[in-house]
C-alpha cells in the first residue's frame, strides 16, 4: 500500500568533475553439504556384487553346481549379466579374482587386485572436485558527474564479472549510462538519457538433455568407477 518513486541520477549545478569509484568483491560457494555419496570404487564394486548375489538367491534358479557367490563373481563385470560394464573394470586381473566370496569383500594382501596403467599415473580428481568451485564476483561502478548553471551531467561506467559456483556458469555484463540536462531559456530544457548494456552468460550442461544434464544431480547418482577422464591405457 505504497507508492514507488523511480527517479534517474543526475549531475548537480556548481560542481565540476565529482568522481566516484564502487569496487565489490564476493565469492560463490556451497555451505550446505552435499548428499553422502560412495567414494571409493572398491566400496562400489563390493556393493554390486552383494547385489548381484542377493538377487541371484532371491531368484533360486539353477545354478548347476555352482554358488551364488561364484556366479556373482563371474558376472561382476559382464553388462549382459546385469553387471558391471567391462570398460570400468580397472583392476589388472580377472573379474572373478577381484571379490573374496567368503567376505564379500576386495581379496587383501599377496592377492589383493592391481590397478591397470593409465588408473595409476592419473588418480581421478572426482566429480564433484570437476564440476564445482568456489568461484569469484567482481562488480566495479566508475561515475562521473557536475555541471553548471545551465548544464549538467551524470555519466557511469560499470562492470561485473561473476564466476558461478558450477564451473561454466560465468556471467559478464558492461554497463555505460550518460544523462545530461541543459537549460537553454526559461522556457526551453533539454534532457538527453542514453544505456547501454552488454551481457554473456555461460549455461552449462551436457548433450542429450534428462536427468544427468544437471550436475547437482549428476554428482549425486553417478557411480563412483565412472572417471571424469578418459582412461589411457598406453
Amino acid at each position: 500500500n505504497g507508492v514507488i518513486l523511480i527517479t534517474t541520477k543526475k549531475g548537480t549545478s556548481g560542481e565540476t568533475g565529482r568522481i566516484e569509484v564502487d569496487v565489490k568483491y564476493g565469492a560463490n560457494m556451497r555451505l550446505l553439504p552435499l548428499h553422502k555419496t560412495i567414494t571409493d570404487p572398491q566400496q562400489y564394486v563390493e556393493l554390486c556384487w552383494e547385489g548381484m548375489r542377493n538377487q541371484l538367491i532371491l531368484e533360486n534358479t539353477s545354478l548347476g553346481s555352482r554358488s551364488p557367490e561364484e556366479v556373482a563373481s563371474a558376472n561382476l563385470f559382464n553388462a549382459n549379466a546385469k553387471g558391471l560394464p567391462a570398460a570400468y573394470n580397472r583392476w589388472d586381473v580377472n573379474p572373478a579374482d577381484l571379490i573374496n566370496p567368503e567376505t564379500g569383500k576386495f581379496y587383501t594382501g599377496q592377492d589383493a587386485p592391481t590397478l591397470k596403467q593409465g588408473y595409476i599415473d592419473n588418480p581421478d580428481p572426482g566429480w564433484r572436485e570437476s564440476i564445482f568451485r568456489t568461484g569469484q564476483s567482481i562488480d566495479a561502478k566508475v561515475t562521473i558527474s557536475g555541471g553548471s548553471d545551465k548544464t549538467t551531467y551524470f555519466t557511469s561506467f560499470g562492470y561485473l564479472k561473476d564466476q558461478g559456483y558450477y564451473i561454466g556458469s560465468d556471467y559478464n555484463r558492461f554497463q555505460a549510462r550518460v544523462n545530461v540536462d541543459h537549460q537553454a531559456k526559461k522556457w526551453l530544457k533539454g534532457n538527453m538519457n542514453m544505456n547501454y548494456s552488454y551481457s554473456i552468460f555461460d549455461a552449462p550442461g551436457q548433450e542429450g538433455g534428462g536427468a544427468m544434464n544437471n550436475g547437482f544431480m549428476y554428482v549425486n547418482q553417478c557411480p563412483v568407477i565412472y572417471p571424469v577422464y578418459l582412461r589411457d591405457p598406453y
